[in-house]
């Protein structure tokens, strides 16, 4: 697994993967060596500022 293939989009510590042929998005977070997606989020909604407590 490569959990760093997401794009820093927002800030350092929140990463963006795009699934590919999708429209969505999954934005993510490494803490303590684990993954944790804040949401998947269709790409034909409104993006929040940011992804933490949206």
């Amino acid at each position: 697994m490569h959990p760093y293939l997401g794009i820093v989009k927002v800030d350092q510590d929140i990463l963006e993967w795009h699934i590919p042929n999708l429209p969505y998005t999954i934005p993510y977070q490494i803490v303590n060596n684990e993954i944790q997606i804040l949401r998947v989020f269709h790409e034909s909604q409104f993006k929040p500022a940011k992804w933490e407590n949206q």
